[in-house]
């Protein structure tokens, strides 16, 4: 058994319990603070196991909370405290990675979570396992914010309506004519019309009277 959880890289804190059943081994990773004592020794793994066997149950393993928080630091580069946090819950990594494939920016994505996402949380007393909103929003919304689609001001209250009302964030957007223009050719036209629409103020604004436009 030791030598199949050295194999399985498992470790000490947890245990796994093998159960023959249907024609193939079932198993279940357990922490060892929930199994009662004296319990370990009543299960014992007998038989032969070849690399292939092996390697079979340790790709169907979940991934570790140990071994995400390495990932994140290595793969992504974040810093301990960060992957600490976002590896505090299985739902929030669980957001966290599908924002990054979204966002393809995991520093990004863990700031969103940990700062905003959590405040909307606490101030809510929500719990992460009660999060009711779509797993994509997140990402969509730093997306409209990192693309100059909206101001950050606008990506803080498209998170706020994804988080309460789970709302789509470019369809909330449009509705509510948060988007950003960035056309110039567009701003020039918008100018126009207001300088147009306003004969008296240009009037007074030319003669030095800048309060007419304010």
């Amino acid at each position: 058994k030791s030598r199949l959880r050295q194999l399985l890289s498992i470790p000490d804190t947890y245990d796994v319990l093998f159960c023959p059943g249907g024609g193939r081994m079932q198993f279940a990773m357990v922490p060892m603070n929930l199994l009662g004592a004296g319990t370990l020794s009543t299960y014992i793994i007998t038989g032969a196991w070849s690399k292939a066997a092996v390697q079979n149950i340790k790709d169907t393993l979940p991934e570790l909370p140990e071994a995400k928080k390495a990932r994140y630091i290595s793969e992504y580069g974040l810093s301990e405290y960060d992957a600490n946090m976002i590896c505090s819950d299985k739902n929030y990594a669980k957001l966290f990675d599908t924002t990054v494939e979204i966002t393809k920016n995991p520093k990004d994505s863990a700031h969103w979570i940990m700062g905003d996402l959590m405040k909307l949380m606490n101030d809510s007393q929500t719990l992460p396992e009660n999060m009711a909103f779509r797993a994509e929003s997140l990402g969509e919304t730093i997306n409209l914010l990192n693309n100059n689609k909206i101001s950050r001001d606008s990506a803080k209250k498209v998170l706020k309506a994804v988080f309460e009302k789970d709302v789509i964030p470019a369809d909330y957007v449009k509705e509510n004519n948060m988007e950003m223009v960035s056309d110039t050719g567009a701003i020039k036209a918008i100018v126009e019309e207001i300088v147009a629409n306003n004969p008296k103020a240009v009037a007074e604004y030319k003669e030095g009277k800048e309060k007419s436009f304010n």
